[in-house]
């Protein structure tokens, strides 16, 4: 399922209560194209996604694998 906010906000990720409500269904939670950066990806992550959709690809690749979260 694709967590968007349903409000503005500048960054457009839902909170962790909605990704745990999802995920309660057996559902992966995929964070939308609100991922831009390394704060962004870290909320993405706190909250958690395992699915993530970005526009700067080898950015995200990158600190995904400095995490340990891609190889």
């Amino acid at each position: 399922c694709c967590m968007f906010r349903t409000y503005f906000s500048p960054f457009n990720i839902s909170e962790k209560q909605d990704f745990d409500r999802v995920k309660s269904y057996g559902v992966d939670t995929w964070a939308g194209a609100g991922v831009k950066n390394e704060e962004t990806l870290d909320m993405a992550l706190e909250r958690g996604a395992t699915l993530i959709t970005c526009n700067n690809c080898d950015d995200i690749l990158d600190l995904l694998r400095k995490k340990g979260k891609h190889q």
